[in-house]
């Protein structure tokens, strides 16, 4: 790969081509996948293979993980030469969006995001709405819409100040749930453009308070700041977390990926979601599953910032886009041959893909999928009995609640509250609030049950070790549910019958109201939760793992 070698910047649409290439002029011939997963990292690379193939990308540019091992290495100082490889680069995106970066009057917005070498979701930092100013929120404005121009830098403020100047988001987040309050709507997305504006205001005099200096007004300044964070959340503690738990090297880094914006938030034609070519949970490939946001962006679906709405009904919304999201699902779930996770956005009526990557499943899915997909000819029968890892049986063989169990707890009035069944399973334990407790806790032995409003990937030290997830808020994308899903635990979401007070250590449903060490029964499959201890006494079996086992007899595995 001798031509490629001294590069430390690739262009996402010319990525496949390259490396290709160059492999193919060297001794060992043709290019595999892994060779460009490991130089750009497993997202940049996959998005250059997406686009290889047709689909609809932003157009972006990826920085090589070997720049993040360089840039610990060195002090964490950019590499000689980098940024201006960088800015060159950006001139492709440029050509290709007709905005130009750092202009006063065309200017280009840019998402900055983590690409690690194998795949952690959610661990590592993203900026979006990139080189909005006072002054180019204003040119925005009058192009694209006050109220879009000004909520984007709103929420540019708050997540570089974050990121990139150590202001806790928690301490943003109060300040935005005061001026909703204030203002008497139910979310953000109900602010006017007024109280927008005065929100603005608010977090730069607040940004100025916390951090000693005024939110920068240079994109090129921003644009360094960014890509310095990212490489900074490698060694995040919710990162390096992430990496124990999956064996993932400590010494592997990640690269970077600067794309074009495109905009979710843009008006009642555009919106964000996540969705899985194959039910994450059952296994079933009958229908596309996942959830959206209109009028959104980003992480807002799996920061449980509002309350998603189910697929299926983006059919209803729109249609053309549904049919399109489809097609697209089909074609990279052969390409990759596993069932994917796609995040994506809607702007104005146009579908663009921001990632696809091999989605978290639970046991009973995981043997299906690999059943099916074999069926299918989608991959062999070696192919599918060698992803049946040891923790997949273990996982389908832990007891659940039994339905006579249940139909007696219910019989009891112990049946408190419904939520979205966000990732199958059962669990009894005591009800902890703070994820650092609760991780503690349960090393010293205790069932524990984590109860919160959300969750956000830094609670992942909590997630890792307990007996299950509930959330007040969210769906079946938010990231608790994923991350429980990925682990073999069960996750309720969504549940908003409940009152969780952090500040008394108590959840309130209904009548009911739960402190810290209250004993709950939870069942991931159907969303139930229940007070008290459930026995779970029956052992699911899975037709599916038969058939696989007797497969890896028959290959001699």
């Amino acid at each position: 790969m001798t031509s490629t070698t001294h590069r430390k910047v690739f262009s996402l649409a010319s990525a496949c081509a390259l490396f290709s290439q160059a492999a193919n002029s060297s001794s060992n011939g043709v290019a595999d996948r892994a060779t460009m997963r490991d130089a750009l990292g497993d997202k940049a690379a996959g998005l250059a293979e997406t686009i290889a193939s047709g689909i609809n990308v932003p157009p972006g540019l990826a920085i090589v993980t070997s720049v993040c091992r360089e840039f610990h290495d060195n002090g964490q100082l950019m590499p000689t030469g980098l940024f201006n490889e960088v800015l060159r680069g950006l001139g492709s995106i440029e050509q290709t969006v007709g905005r130009k970066f750092g202009d006063d009057y065309n200017p280009l917005l840019l998402s900055i995001r983590a690409s690690a070498k194998v795949s952690m979701p959610g661990m590592m930092d993203t900026i979006l709405n990139l080189g909005l100013t006072d002054y180019t929120t204003e040119v925005i404005a009058t192009q694209l819409g006050e109220r879009f121009a000004v909520d984007s830098y709103r929420r540019f403020i708050q997540m570089y100040g974050t990121v990139v100047m150590g202001i806790p988001k928690e301490q943003f987040d109060r300040l935005l749930t005061d001026a909703i309050n204030q203002a008497g709507v139910s979310s953000h997305i109900k602010l006017g453009v007024p109280e927008l504006r005065e929100l603005v205001d608010i977090y730069k005099t607040f940004v100025w308070d916390q951090s000693g200096t005024p939110f920068p007004q240079s994109p090129h300044e921003q644009l360094h700041g960014a890509i310095a964070a990212v490489f900074n959340s490698w060694n995040s503690e919710r990162a390096a977390v992430y990496r124990k738990l999956n064996g993932i090297e400590d010494e592997n880094g990640a690269g970077v990926i600067i794309q074009a914006m495109v905009f979710g938030n843009l008006n009642d034609q555009s919106g964000t979601g996540q969705c899985f070519t194959r039910d994450p949970g059952t296994g079933e490939s009958s229908y596309l599953t996942g959830e959206y946001l209109i009028n959104s962006q980003g992480g807002d679906v799996a920061a449980s910032v509002r309350h998603p709405k189910l697929l299926f009904r983006l059919r209803d919304e729109m249609p053309p886009v549904y049919e399109q999201l489809k097609h697209v699902a089909q074609r990279l779930e052969t390409g990759n041959g596993d069932m994917q996770e796609i995040h994506f956005t809607i702007e104005n009526g146009e579908l663009f893909v921001l990632m696809s990557r091999s989605g978290w499943r639970t046991a009973d899915a995981a043997v299906r999928i690999a059943v099916d997909l074999a069926n299918e000819g989608l991959i062999t029968r070696e192919t599918a009995v060698k992803r049946l890892d040891p923790s997949v049986q273990d996982q389908l063989l832990r007891p659940v609640f039994s339905g006579e169990n249940l139909a007696a707890a219910k019989m009891m009035g112990r049946h408190v509250a419904t939520g979205i069944a966000a990732a199958p399973g059962s669990a009894v334990g005591k009800i902890v609030f703070d994820p650092v407790e609760a991780a503690e806790r349960t090393a010293a032995g205790e069932k524990i049950i984590l109860v919160g409003a959300d969750t956000c990937p830094a609670d992942i030290v909590g997630i890792a070790p307990v007996e299950g997830i509930v959330t007040a808020r969210g769906g079946m994308t938010c990231f608790g549910a994923g991350a429980a899903r990925g682990m073999g635990k069960p996750c309720i979401a969504g549940c908003e019958s409940l009152k969780v007070d952090l500040h008394n250590q108590l959840v309130i449903v209904g009548s009911h109201a739960f402190f810290k060490n209250d004993v709950i029964s939870i069942d991931g499959s159907n969303g139930e939760i229940y007070a008290g201890a459930v026995n779970p006494t029956k052992v699911k079996q899975s037709a599916y793992l038969d058939i696989l086992m007797a497969w890896a007899k028959e290959l001699g595995e």
